[in-house]
């Protein structure tokens, strides 16, 4: 009798042949756990114990190591739950919604400045650690971008974990674009002698002036009208020499002397208006072939876009949108 008195009495405090390893009862608050690159389940079991999500590490470990995706566990932040059973604990490590990371969409064709404020929105980080961490990328782009962030942050959609910095953000995104830039083969650069920051300020007036599905025959418009001598006239252009978003200018607005203005210099501008995506890239590389000279988007609601190769064709195209214009 004593001998069985003691053993009820060591499984209370947790210890003794009847010792439950695991929790019981319901899960209690959310607490957040991280798994470091290289951890080993006992070290993974030691942060969910240290977090009180698991009771005892051996045991969780043993439960792990029975499941074959033991080794498959990612390095990150989980929301776990203390007080969990081990094998809960060990499910969550393989629940998407217990991953705690900030999804940002950098979208195809923006502005380095609208960039950084998306991802000051999304992360709560201030815009101004962003400048900062901006002019401090600087110093690791390559020689093509010529120390200018614009078009060197790639658009795609990113997933950051809760202790990135503005820092380590940027330098994924620049680190992309030098993968992407080099997988498309932009070192070379592109048709009639363009060079890789040329190329990139080609493909990104093309990303802003049209749908995907007329990238490559703007592209072979811009292409015969530098093969020409004549002006670009790119809408686009003039919106990023005046930091505005818009379909209609005034003359006064079109002779603005930025370098970026196409209306008012010959050839491409200075540099890129904006960040072009693989599709863009990929028409500057390999334009459509034909002989246009002239397009416009003659209905904005369905993206319609017209060529034309002479003035008068043009003419005829430039009505259509006023038309379309004065209709809404």
């Amino acid at each position: 009798m004593a001998a069985a008195a003691l053993t009820i009495a060591g499984t209370a405090f947790g210890y003794g042949p009847f010792a439950t390893k695991d929790y019981r009862g319901a899960p209690g608050e959310q607490v957040t756990v991280r798994v470091m690159k290289g951890d080993s389940l006992s070290a993974i079991g030691r942060a969910l114990r240290q977090a009180e999500v698991v009771k005892d590490v051996a045991f969780f470990v043993r439960t792990a190591t029975a499941d074959p995706r033991a080794t498959r566990i990612q390095p990150g932040f989980y929301a776990m739950y203390a007080h969990m059973r081990s094998r809960q604990a060990f499910e969550r490590f393989f629940d998407p919604s217990a991953r705690l990371r900030t999804k940002v969409l950098v979208p195809a064709g923006a502005r380095t400045t609208t960039i950084l404020q998306r991802l000051s929105d999304r992360t709560g980080i201030p815009v101004i650690d962003f400048e900062a961490a901006v002019a401090s990328a600087r110093r690791s782009l390559p020689a093509y971008a010529a120390g200018d962030i614009e078009g060197m942050l790639w658009p795609a959609t990113y997933e950051f974990d809760p202790d990135a910095t503005a820092g380590s953000i940027i330098g994924e995104l620049v680190a992309t674009a030098k993968r992407q830039h080099q997988t498309l083969g932009i070192a070379a650069g592109g048709p009639q002698g363009l060079s890789p920051r040329q190329l990139l300020t080609l493909a990104i007036v093309v990303q802003a002036e049209a749908y995907q599905r007329d990238f490559a025959k703007v592209a072979r418009v811009i292409y015969n009208r530098l093969a020409r001598g004549q002006r670009l006239q790119m809408d686009s252009t003039l919106n990023y020499a005046l930091g505005t978003s818009k379909l209609v200018f005034t003359n006064a607005e079109r002779r603005n002397p930025s370098p970026y203005n196409t209306y008012a210099i010959r050839g491409l501008p200075v540099g890129p208006i904006g960040a072009p995506d693989a599709a863009a890239i990929t028409a500057a590389l390999r334009p459509a072939q034909g002989p246009w000279l002239f397009f416009v988007t003659t209905d904005p609601d369905t993206g319609l876009t017209e060529f034309a190769t002479t003035e008068a064709e043009f003419a005829k195209l430039r009505r259509k949108f006023q038309q379309w214009l004065a209709s809404q």
